[in-house]
């Protein structure tokens, strides 16, 4: 058919074993100087993109032909399974030796005065930390109390309360749903808290929003409606 040979046939055998000679694989990347990944590079498609020709960047040959190859991929692969197993091993190693000394005690005079160091250490760094979170506990607690007392004497309570009317009152307002998560009021199973600015809430609601007050360092006892101060009742 008039078909003529091509002389120029690139033997890409033999320049895969040159690069494999070089350990090309093991190296970085020329152009953006990282690890070749499991992962298809683009780099030399942005160069090319970038400088609108076919120039090696290496060694300026031009009017390259290029393949995909899996040797850079595979290599990485290994080395990242190298590196896992070399944490496991080092993790049971350590898990091994530090039992190791918790059970076997040392013959030597100066190892078994560098162990019961070592334990005594270790049990003051304990006692340490427990008192610290315990120091920390009781702290709070006092601010508790103290916010509590606070409270307290903050709080007007009138002894003469006259729950009757403020319950009739809140039954003529035909009080249906919580004012401050709007859901109903005659729920099975839940506590209803009956103000005597006579507003009517949840328990759960009422005890929610006094604990935020308490988290905002507001020490006023406040009807979330009316801002009156209130004295409270179980329904």
């Amino acid at each position: 058919m008039g078909l003529i040979s091509n002389s120029n046939l690139v033997n890409w055998c033999e320049i895969k074993m040159i690069s494999l000679n070089r350990k090309d694989s093991e190296k970085s990347c020329s152009i953006c100087c990282d690890l070749f990944r499991d992962k298809k590079q683009i780099c030399i498609k942005k160069l090319q993109k970038c400088t609108n020709q076919s120039i090696c960047p290496i060694c300026r040959q031009p009017d390259y032909e290029w393949i995909y190859i899996d040797d850079a991929a595979k290599y990485y692969r290994n080395l990242c399974s190298d590196k896992i197993k070399n944490f496991l091993r080092g993790v049971k190693t350590r898990k091994f030796y530090l039992n190791y000394r918790e059970t076997c005690y040392p013959k030597n005079e100066k190892l078994k005065q560098f162990d019961c160091h070592r334990k005594i250490e270790n049990l003051t760094n304990k006692l340490e930390k427990n008192q610290e979170r315990l120091q920390g506990v009781t702290l709070d607690l006092f601010q508790i109390c103290q916010n509590n007392i606070d409270k307290s004497k903050d709080l007007r309570i009138d002894s003469n309360v006259n729950w009757n009317f403020i319950y009739k009152k809140m039954v003529l307002r035909k009080t249906t749903e919580c004012p401050i998560c709007l859901g109903k009021l005659n729920r099975k199973n839940s506590k209803n808290i009956l103000l005597s600015c006579s507003h009517y809430f949840h328990a759960n609601c009422l005890n929610s929003y006094e604990t935020y007050l308490q988290i905002e360092s507001r020490n006023t006892n406040n009807c979330p409606l009316c801002r009156k101060n209130y004295t409270t009742l179980i329904i």
